[in-house]
């Protein structure tokens, strides 16, 4: 839950500095914590679902977390898609518009976002591609931070799986192998 929050403030906290009004340093710390997070994240629920399987289900269950998280990742990039081709070319179109009547100049940077580049700080080209940039971004994160709650609610819906000498949560087996009752067994005749 933790990573996931702080994954969810990461993502949240980029809808300012992911413009052409953030800092470099604040783009820095916001892919830090971001990562941070969702690391966390992924490496926990990783854990949580192979200790909630028998030792022989291990390797399933593996595989359908990392599918599951090849299909979410699928999914965002389908919907970052289709928010960029509907939202880039109009705003390119309305700060380009005034700017220039060359269609071919305005598909051109939306082909290459770099294209904006050539031109100098200042020129009016730059600017309004900096200014359609950001716009499309903070849409493009609102999003994403939309979304990003998500996770952390259905954390709410997991079982409490609390690690002890146990092997995993369902096989009552200590790490060794070996049955907790039988090892308990012979601690408890070892002491005697």
């Amino acid at each position: 839950m933790i990573g996931l929050l702080i994954r969810l403030l990461g993502v949240g906290l980029m809808i300012r500095s992911k413009g052409a009004r953030g800092s470099d340093a604040e783009l820095v710390i916001v892919q830090i914590i971001q990562g941070a997070g969702g690391g966390f994240a992924a490496v926990l629920a990783q854990t949580a679902a192979q200790a909630s399987v028998a030792h022989q289900d291990l390797a399933s269950v593996t595989a359908f977390v990392l599918i599951f998280a090849e299909i979410g990742n699928a999914i965002g990039t389908a919907i970052a898609s289709a928010i960029w081709r509907n939202t880039m070319p109009g705003q390119l179109q309305q700060h380009l518009g005034a700017v220039t009547n060359n269609q071919t100049l305005i598909d051109s940077i939306y082909g290459s976002i770099t294209t904006a580049a050539t031109y100098p700080f200042g020129d009016p080209i730059r600017t309004g591609t900096i200014e359609a940039y950001t716009y499309t971004m903070k849409i493009l994160l609102i999003v994403a931070t939309v979304i990003a709650v998500i996770p952390p609610l259905l954390v709410l819906l997991m079982k409490d799986i609390r690690f002890g000498d146990q092997q995993n949560a369902v096989e009552g087996k200590a790490t060794d192998g070996e049955s907790l009752a039988e090892s308990e067994d012979l601690d408890d005749k070892a002491k005697h």
